[in-house]
């Protein structure tokens, strides 16, 4: 069973599904050291064993547990699997599981029942499941104890495709690292593209098709009319990559165009932009709520974004919302680049929202939380 509220120390489970480099990775690890700061005891269950990015999470001195070794443990058939989580549950009798990924989600609850801890799903994306997924979800909402949101919009889908049982379910804004934040720009002298001090146009995100990369590299060519010595910066890697590239060079773009593929320095890359004035955009088909666009905010860089971006729900005037359609994404490029008065507005307001967005505020409330779950404000 769970430990009694009397403790002021918190043990929690925070359990994924893998550990590939990306947003819910890079989130858990900042909420590991955060707790791990303030005195609590984090500890990183990897439910298939896998990931590259499992060694950045040593390099910070947390071990991952592994409850499998390959991707084959993620089958909802697997039993096996969540009964393997059950004895590294019971074994560690944490205060608290935390889990994010649908399969670290489903395989838990599973291994959860009559173990007597709270269970903290943490749900990041609008994007609903196939039908097998929502209804594994709609029955383990009875195991429970509370959802996570990172937005709003993310937080209707619980409540639509998860939560037949009734259970809580809370906002708590995706955050960053202002540490990670607060380092000096990056040459980009490295990038024969971006050759001069034009604008630039900021990419930062997986490629593949749900980003709609190309209709911001279509958009691109359409503004460089109005902006002819605008550049376009792609951070990230993907399916999609091989495609985009021979878009950039079908289009005439390719000497304008820098792919930059996965970049841990992508901080410095931002602050490099932010310094020569960009405009950073995503128009994805789903999102959760964009850690990447956060921190472009925090670099001071105002965005053009769709209306499937949640982060809608706090950029204000940081972020024009436009149709993903090439035109209307072209024509808020030119705008945003073309008034100094409406950048300088939009680059203060971006600041001004990112700097409420980091991890430090952040834990304290999923400390909170905990705290309410376990039954005391005394921890």
């Amino acid at each position: 069973m769970g430990k009694p509220a009397t403790e002021r120390r918190l043990k929690v489970a925070l359990v994924i599904g893998g550990l590939p480099y990306g947003g819910v990775e890079t989130s858990f690890l900042l909420v590991a050291r955060r707790l791990r700061e303030l005195g609590h005891e984090p500890v990183i269950i990897n439910v298939s064993g896998t990931g590259e990015y499992e060694s950045v999470y040593r390099e910070y001195g947390f071990d991952p547990i592994h409850a499998g070794e390959s991707k084959k443990v993620l089958k909802t058939s697997r039993l096996d699997t969540a009964l393997r989580l059950r004895r590294i549950l019971r074994d560690l009798n944490p205060d608290i599981i935390h889990t994010a990924h649908f399969s670290a989600n489903y395989h838990v609850r599973i291994g959860a029942v009559g173990l007597g801890i709270p269970v903290i799903m943490h749900c990041r994306n609008i994007k609903r499941m196939k039908s097998f997924r929502r209804f594994a979800d709609k029955v383990l909402s009875r195991i429970t104890t509370k959802y996570l949101a990172v937005s709003k919009a993310v937080a209707e889908v619980v409540q639509q495709d998860h939560n037949v049982a009734g259970r809580p379910v809370q906002v708590l804004y995706n955050a960053i690292s202002s540490e990670k934040m607060n380092v000096e720009p990056a040459d980009l002298s490295e990038f024969p593209q971006l050759e001069g001090q034009g604008p630039l146009v900021v990419v930062c995100s997986r490629l593949v098709k749900q980003k709609n990369v190309d209709v911001i590299i279509r958009a691109f060519v359409r503004a460089l009319d109005a902006v002819p010595d605008m550049r376009m910066l792609v951070m990230g890697d993907g399916s999609e990559r091989d495609a985009l590239t021979a878009l950039a060079v079908g289009e005439g773009v390719a000497d304008k165009v820098a792919f930059a593929g996965f970049r841990q320095d992508a901080p410095a890359l931002l602050r490099a932009a932010a310094a020569r004035k960009a405009v950073f955009a995503m128009v994805s088909d789903y999102e959760g709520f964009s850690n990447a666009l956060t921190e472009a905010m925090y670099c001071g860089i105002p965005a053009v974004i769709s209306e499937h971006v949640p982060n809608r729900e706090v950029t204000g005037e940081a972020a024009r919302v436009v149709p993903i359609d090439e035109a209307s994404v072209a024509a808020s490029l030119e705008t945003i680049l073309t008034d100094a008065e409406l950048y300088d507005r939009m680059s203060t307001q971006a600041v001004t929202v990112a700097e409420q967005l980091t991890i430090e505020p952040h834990v304290d409330d999923l400390v909170a939380v905990y705290r309410e779950l376990v039954g005391g404000d005394e921890l």
